[in-house]
């Protein structure tokens, strides 16, 4: 773990790279759950760090977003949670390295 340590800390600038971006070099084969994305704050852009280059790597957690994405009196709340499913999905498909999965043939709507 030493060599891998060192390595990442040569490619560490202090002034461009964010912790989970030096935490992605480090560790870059474990997946990393993401908490605070949507209702909590955190944007695509804010997670894109977690992800490997090639798209994989990162379960973004979003659910107070999606499960209070309609009003308790609503008849349609299925149709809510998944157009609020479906556009934390392509929004992170935009602004993340997951916007790769569709490009490598990696099937999928988003």
């Amino acid at each position: 773990m030493s060599g891998e340590w060192s390595q990442a800390m040569s490619y560490h600038s202090p002034l461009t790279d964010s912790p989970l971006t030096l935490l992605r070099k480090l560790i870059s084969e474990v997946p990393f759950l993401v908490p605070g994305f949507g209702s909590q704050g955190g944007a695509a852009q804010d997670v894109a760090a977690a992800f490997r280059d090639d798209g994989l790597g990162a379960i973004i957690n979003s659910s107070r977003g999606i499960i209070f994405s309609f009003k308790p009196s609503d008849p349609k709340w299925e149709l809510a949670v998944e157009a609020a499913a479906r556009e934390t999905i392509a929004s992170l498909a935009r602004s993340t390295p997951m916007k790769r999965l569709s490009e490598n043939g990696v099937s999928g709507e988003w």
